[in-house]
């Protein structure tokens, strides 16, 4: 009994010193554990910023200027403020080096757009380098900077924006409000020479579907209410197809902000101002039907110079034209056709004289194009037609 005793507190003794041991372990462990989670939401601020950073000097390149007026120059901060960023983020930097950097407060960078970043940082929007105001210590060391992690512990590395990446013509991958993947086109990137105006816009690799506008009423049939709605169809052409094109944008899913049919003004969809037409000959039609427009030009050349535009299936563009042949007006929406060629299909055909009018149901594919959001993250792909790359807001 007294060995049994003896040994039962022996393990109760080990019992207790093993806990104690596993509980050091553990405090040990989960301190290393928060530490690292600390960093890891630290990098991340830092790494949102850098990636905003660059959105943000892309569009300064371009002429924007509201982003001059955020932010304090480094040379209007107070003496004591200095002192601290001199002896720390920006120890080792020289006086030139220095000045060109501004301090950014959290409502700075809220000002700025850039969201669920808690700390102060310098940047220098010149060189694009963001630093920490305060810094975190990891490792026995104060760190300011991505560049002051190592990689193979927090897979530092810069973020992929689309206003890095992509280039026109590059391939991308789009789910759409219908949950379907499509498989789309960079029609207008960063280095086109309008990118402050167009932002960066991605048009459907194929047709979404085939939309179907007016009405077939053939001229022995021809009534009023048949002509109205025909007219009206052909007027709000525009705007038709644009209201059919934005059903496909995913809404709030923080990448697409616009989708519009391919033929609209790029950075002005919803552009009607051809004017009323008014015929040479047929008195009739005067101040009833909008004038043909241009506003296709940009896109069809645009998919041109790209070589998009042969997919082998007739679609329309959000534009509209008129055939006037004197005795003879035809008002009808440019597509394109089959063979790749500029067409258009007839709504209305008016004749002078005893000739009734004809109206026509036409039928086409639709692409849309999307306006993306600044900042979009690519997560995946190398952006060829095999493997697009994948965006994520």
């Amino acid at each position: 009994m007294k060995q049994e005793k003896g040994i039962t507190l022996v393990a109760l003794v080990i019992t207790v010193l093993v806990m104690s041991i596993l509980a050091g372990t553990a405090i040990s462990s989960g301190r290393s554990i928060i530490d690292s989670n600390k960093v890891m939401a630290f990098i991340q601020e830092l790494k949102i910023v850098q990636s905003e950073v660059n959105v943000i000097v892309e569009k300064q390149k371009q002429g924007d200027t509201s982003y001059d007026a955020i932010g304090i120059e480094v040379s209007r901060l107070d003496t004591e403020t200095m002192t601290k960023l001199v002896k720390g983020p920006l120890q080792g930097k020289t006086a030139e080096e220095i000045i060109d950097f501004k301090y950014y407060r959290v409502s700075d960078l809220q000002q700025m757009g850039i969201e669920n970043v808690n700390q102060s940082v310098l940047i220098n929007l010149k060189t694009r380098e963001v630093i920490s105001v305060n810094g975190i210590e990891d490792a026995g060391k104060m760190c300011y900077k991505l560049e002051d992690f190592p990689s193979e512990s927090y897979n530092v590395q810069e973020i992929a924006t689309i206003e890095s990446t992509l280039k026109e013509g590059d391939y991308v991958w789009y789910e759409d409000a219908n949950g379907t993947k499509q498989k789309c086109i960079v029609l207008y990137g960063p280095e086109n020479a309008k990118y402050s105006s167009y932002g960066i816009q991605i048009i459907t690799a194929d047709t979404v579907e085939d939309v179907s506008l007016g009405e077939d009423v053939p001229s022995t049939d021809y009534n009023d209410d048949a002509f109205n709605k025909c007219k009206d169809t052909y007027n709000s052409v525009i705007a038709t197809l644009n209201q059919e094109a934005e059903k496909y944008r995913k809404k709030n899913d923080g990448i697409a902000e616009e989708a519009r049919c391919v033929g609209s003004v790029p950075n002005n969809p919803s552009f009607d101002g051809a004017g009323i037409y008014n015929s040479s000959s047929i008195e009739g039609v005067n101040n009833m039907f909008k004038s043909a427009d241009n506003n296709y030009v940009e896109d069809w050349n645009q998919m041109n110079n790209l070589v998009i535009y042969n997919i082998g299936k007739q679609y329309f563009l959000a534009s509209r034209f008129v055939n006037d042949l004197g005795s003879y007006n035809g008002f009808a929406v440019r597509c394109v056709d089959v063979n790749h060629q500029l067409h258009y299909r007839y709504l209305c055909d008016i004749f002078s004289g005893d000739v009734a009018t004809t109206l026509y149901k036409v039928s086409a594919g639709l692409r849309p194009v999307l306006l993306l959001k600044s900042g979009v993250k690519i997560t995946s792909g190398d952006g060829s037609e095999e493997n697009p790359y994948t965006l994520a807001p």
